[in-house]
């Protein structure tokens, strides 16, 4: 069932993410403040972060989220500051085997509500019918040019080449 809910890549906007272009509001922490009747209730988010943890309810799944920035090309950063905390809530059992604690992610979805945090008392906004994206951590440094040089020979032939890759 997860991998109808994985996508591949970001949406694009002129090569910007939609996020940092498209979203006017506020980051997880900063929602956690908003008195309920300005809640954006019902519009679409593009948010980021670091697995906390996974959940399986009765009637859903739920992922917890220590909400971090992305960068223009929807690439999260990582070594920021959290921006709060936000959940994700898909209904029925999603397999969670492969969703480790400290995984980075990407999630677009609906705001349902925000909702308190029973242990905490924390107000956490809540995320639904949501797209989640697993990023690697690879994907979130910038890789340097690599320059490679070959030469081969066989019977009757030989070459070299250079390549350089990013």
């Amino acid at each position: 069932m997860l991998t109808g809910i994985i996508l591949g890549g970001c949406a694009s906007n002129g090569g910007h993410c939609p996020a940092t272009v498209d979203n006017p509001y506020p980051s997880p922490a900063a929602m956690q403040g908003l008195p309920p009747e300005t809640l954006p209730l019902g519009e679409h988010f593009t948010w980021a972060g670091i697995l906390i943890e996974t959940r399986h309810l009765a009637k859903a799944t739920e992922l917890d989220i220590s909400a971090r920035p992305l960068d223009t090309f929807c690439r999260i950063q990582g070594n920021a500051p959290a921006l709060g905390r936000f959940r994700v809530r898909y209904p029925g059992y999603v397999e969670t085997a492969h969703l480790l604690p400290g995984q980075p992610l990407r999630v677009s979805g609906r705001l349902a509500s925000v909702e308190t945090r029973a242990d905490a008392g924390e107000r956490i906004p809540l995320i639904t019918q949501a797209n989640l994206d697993l990023l690697s951590l690879a994907d979130q440094v910038r890789h340097r040019p690599r320059i490679g040089i070959s030469i081969g020979a066989g019977s009757g032939w030989s070459g070299g080449g250079i390549g350089i890759s990013f």
